[in-house]
């Protein structure tokens, strides 16, 4: 018989124990922690609108309803259920008018028979609707995944749809007051028609009204359009950089914030004026339409009008693109320098590199700010020329209109109804300018963020092998591996087995490879050659978050973020148990420094630990990598700057607590050898000797490193 694994966490979590069970139902098994990872939990518990996203990942499509039970027919089902007091379970079909067959969370993979009445007294109405999609061989074509972009673009159709409804109802609209002054001037005032002069002005307030309500309904449903698609393109964006490769990260952290800030130039062009003015464009052939049918020659002068402004525009183009690239390359560049200058600020000051920094800083400003000037001239000089030849228009419009006056062809009232048509009809054309400004910073951020969205991302769509347990059981098979952009290999033709419940310290020079083999066991990179086996299985095919979830990591050089020292210890689960948390506090020996602050666990840290000594730091890193109790614990140099006496201490912690456990150890310090029993000697990425520790240590007191066999 089945049963669903769950871990503790689970219990307490009804909506993420159904998602866990529909996992195995639909043979599409997944760990609570593969569901879990990368999702924004805000609540103790999993949320139907995070339950919907955690699904996609066994590609199972999800939708809210509210519905009674008996609404909810057999073909609709499985659906999950939400009842009182935030439980759920899982519908899988009515077995009768009175019997439900159902799957509970946290229990065998079997149906339960149950009452109808027992679950309709608990059930809230609203139901989560279950489609699996259905999973085509590889003999199929394969469908292309959503484009980030479009694909939020599309969200917001609808809402642009309106706003597209909305302009053509405003410029419809601005032909009133042009047709009122021309009624006013050629019938109201030779017939002196007082009546109608108010029946006119009446009807020309109501249309104002309804277009000042109709420009404020636009307005809200761009900032509306904007802030949807802002929210998705914005979570998609950091979801793709928390969930790339490290190989394929950007080297610079600096230049990847610059791009990230000018992604803001995307989202603006999407909601600003520039895309009111994009949308009232077309709009300009209906004001030329209206000037034709009062008289033909009239609308030949915005028609010659247009394509010289247009044609101003094409030309500033090439220049323009150029202009605003280069420019994004400096700001990208400036941001970087800027970056790496703050997190190194007290070495630059320590060394008396402030000088040669400034220089650099300036040279980057004069640069960006030539770049800054050429783009402001030319969309200055584009606004200008439109501006010009719109008067220029305007002064052709009067000249062309005196003469049909004279020649009986026109009215005076149709020549300052068409002197206004024109002006509407080109205000949107002078607007190029900052247009097309905006169209090539939006387009230069767009395509470098459309270069980094095209990463593939660590979990990606790949299926990984559903593993309950991982035991400890490691094999590294003739592992090859260089960092990107670097020409040697960093390890090199490495193999090593490590048994489940081993206690194994790893020796080796700096720069021998020992940091780098932890990432790899822990899959933040991937080997060039060779293969990483946990029990059996390869790597590959396990879930990274699964994998990290039973591995307790505590890096050489950690990062502790601002916030309280419980939030750094808590950082992966904020929901975590004091009680478990206070353990992994004793254990790591944080509270030895905890318990004589007055604010306790929550004490403020600054960045990076800012405040602490190296040894506190260290110490809340370990409490972090315990906190889970893994099988397997790897530590990297964990005491590297902590004393003696604390060292000690801990030492004498982590004996007990290691005793059922998998230990590996990196480290240069003797003194920590006597929590291992087995060595292994790294050198230049190779593994050079292994063996029980005191043979290992025998032989490299005897300069005999090689002759030690594998033990």
């Amino acid at each position: 018989m089945t049963t669903i694994p769950v871990s503790d966490s689970d219990n307490a979590d009804p909506l993420l124990a159904c998602l866990v069970a529909l996992s195995h139902w639909y043979q599409r098994p997944q760990s609570a922690a593969a569901l879990l990872a990368g999702l924004p939990l805000s609540q103790p518990h999993l949320t139907p609108e995070l339950f919907i996203r955690a699904a996609e990942r066994l590609q199972l499509k999800v939708r809210i309803v509210r519905r009674s039970l008996s609404q909810l027919r057999n073909w609709q089902l499985p659906a999950v259920l939400l009842l009182a007091d935030d439980q759920a379970c899982v519908l899988l079909k009515h077995k009768d008018s009175k019997t439900l067959s159902l799957l509970l969370p946290n229990t065998e993979l079997t149906p339960h028979e149950c009452p109808r009445a027992d679950i309709e007294s608990d059930y809230t109405g609203y139901a989560l609707l279950i489609q699996a999609d259905y999973n085509f061989d590889q003999r199929v074509p394969t469908e292309n995944r959503r484009h980030w972009f479009w694909q939020s673009i599309r969200s917001a159709w609808g809402l642009y749809a309106e706003v597209i409804l909305a302009s053509f109802l405003i410029n419809l609209f601005a032909l009133a007051m042009p047709l009122f002054i021309m009624n006013v001037y050629d019938r109201v005032v030779p017939n002196q028609a007082i009546e109608t002069l108010w029946v006119l002005a009446s009807g020309l307030g109501i249309v104002l009204l309804f277009e000042f309500i109709i420009r404020l309904l636009r307005s809200y449903f761009i900032d509306l359009a904007g802030k949807r698609i802002d929210l998705l393109l914005s979570s998609r964006l950091f979801e793709q950089i928390i969930n790339t490769p490290r190989a394929k990260q950007p080297q610079s952290v600096g230049a990847m914030a610059n791009q990230l800030h000018e992604f803001e130039s995307l989202r603006e062009f999407l909601t600003s004026a520039t895309l009111t003015t994009l949308i009232d464009l077309p709009f300009a052939l209906l004001f030329i339409f209206i000037i034709r049918l009062i008289h033909p020659q009239l609308a030949q002068v915005p028609l010659l009008a247009i394509p010289l402004i247009l044609l101003i525009g094409v030309l500033v183009q090439i220049p323009l693109r150029r202009a605003v690239y280069a420019q994004f390359r400096a700001g990208t560049q400036k941001q970087a320098l800027l970056v790496e200058a703050l997190a190194g600020l007290e070495t630059l000051k320590l060394q008396q590199a402030e000088g040669t920094w400034q220089k650099r800083w300036e040279m980057l400003l004069e640069t960006t700010s030539q770049y800054s000037l050429t783009v402001r001239f030319l969309s200055n000089m584009t606004l200008h020329v439109a501006l010009f030849i719109q008067q220029l228009a305007t002064v052709f419009i009067i000249i062309i209109g005196v003469y049909l006056i004279v020649a009986n062809e026109l009215t005076v009232g149709a020549l300052i109804a068409t002197t206004l048509l024109t002006g509407r009809a080109l205000v949107p054309l002078t607007q190029i300018a900052s247009l097309l400004t905006r169209y090539h910073q939006s387009r230069s951020a767009y395509q470098l963020i459309a270069q980094f969205m095209q990463h593939s991302q660590e979990r990606g769509n790949n299926t990984f092998l559903h593993q309950n347990i991982l035991q400890g059981n490691i094999d590294c098979q003739h592992l090859d591996f260089r960092y990107p952009h670097q020409d040697y290999l960093v390890l090199n033709d490495l193999s090593l087995h490590i048994k489940a419940g081993e206690k194994v310290g790893i020796l080796g020079r700096s720069g021998c490879g020992k940091s780098t083999l932890a990432k790899l066991l822990l899959k933040l990179y991937s080997p060039d050659r060779g293969q990483i086996l946990f029990d059996g299985i390869h790597a590959a095919q396990i879930d990274p978050a699964h994998l990290r979830q039973y591995i307790a990591y505590m890096p050489q050089e950690g990062q502790l973020f601002y916030g309280s020292i419980r939030d750094n210890i808590t950082l992966a689960n904020p929901r975590i148990s004091e009680t478990q948390m206070k353990q992994a506090a004793e254990l790591a020996g944080v509270t030895e420094f905890v318990n004589s602050h007055p604010q306790g666990f929550d004490g403020l840290l600054g960045e990076r630990g800012e405040g602490l000594s190296g040894g506190q730091r260290q110490a809340i890193l370990l409490a972090r990598a315990l906190i889970w109790q893994p099988p397997i614990v790897l530590l990297d140099e964990p005491t590297a700057a902590m004393d003696n006496g604390t060292e000690e201490r801990l030492k004498q912690r982590l004996h007990e607590f290691l005793k059922s456990r998998t230990l590996i150890l990196m480290t240069h310090r003797p003194s920590l050898l006597s929590l291992v029993d087995y060595l292994i000697v790294l050198d230049a990425g190779r593994v050079v000797a292994s063996g029980p520790k005191n043979q290992v240590i025998e032989a490299l007191a005897n300069g005999q490193v090689k002759t030690v066999q594998n033990g």
